[in-house]
């Protein structure tokens, strides 16, 4: 509750009594409350959250958004365009492709590429959901380290696919009858030393590779010979 106390005056400006008038701020309170609670959930988020207001410039940035572009501070954001946050490339692919389907759905979610206060980029998750008059929320998260890992997944994952590909001992097509030699015992040695699981794999491409059943035999034969010839030299 709030409390307002008025002196009233008679005509030659007398105090003759006191006016008292009081309102009931309950619900103000309590949306104040709201606002601080939600205003700390979001400085504790691990995610970059951000509001810009309808000319797309930052009037409010929490610790984590600061953060991930390298900033020290909010205030070094704040009034500017989040225009300063990519690059050039990445920008003309907002201004082509997400901006357009973020004004006709009011949403957006995807990954991009930002841009650090000292230039370097990295990899992101980004989402955008608009506000009324023309703002709109955005949230952020460095996903660099995710991107990373997936790439030597992949990387290791054909690996597992193609067991021969780094293999030394290479045979030719069939009418060339060419055989290229290890490059070394060592590297040889090397590319045996597999897993069961590999060399299943192997196996079966291996077949596939030759289907025919008595060329297949005779480039084993090639092989040893060519393997054995290496190490007597």
């Amino acid at each position: 509750m709030s409390l307002g106390v008025f002196p009233i005056l008679d005509s030659t400006r007398e105090i003759v009594g006191i006016c008292a008038i009081t309102r009931d701020i309950t619900e103000r309170k309590r949306a104040e409350g709201k606002l601080k609670q939600l205003t700390a959930a979001m400085e504790a988020s691990i995610d970059g959250i951000a509001i810009l207001n309808e000319d797309q410039k930052y009037v409010y940035l929490n610790k984590a958004h600061t953060r991930i572009y390298g900033y020290d501070t909010a205030e070094e954001l704040i009034g500017q365009s989040w225009h300063i946050l990519y690059n050039a490339d990445e920008l003309q692919r907002f201004d082509n492709d997400i901006m357009s389907e973020f004004s006709q759905k009011g949403q957006w979610q995807g990954e991009a590429t930002g841009k650090k206060k000292d230039g370097s980029a990295f990899f992101q998750d980004i989402s955008l959901t608009a506000l009324g008059k023309g703002g709109m929320i955005c949230i952020v998260r460095d996903i660099t380290e995710r991107k990373r890992a997936e790439e030597e997944i992949l990387r290791e994952k054909r690996q597992t696919e193609n067991p021969f590909r780094q293999c030394p001992l290479r045979y030719g097509p069939r009418r060339s009858k060419k055989v290229i030699l290890p490059i070394s015992i060592e590297s040889f040695s090397n590319s045996l030393a597999m897993s069961s699981m590999i060399f299943l794999t192997a196996k079966t491409w291996f077949r596939k590779a030759y289907p025919d059943v008595e060329y297949r035999q005779m480039v084993i034969s090639t092989w040893r010979k060519d393997f054995r010839r290496c190490q007597t030299r």
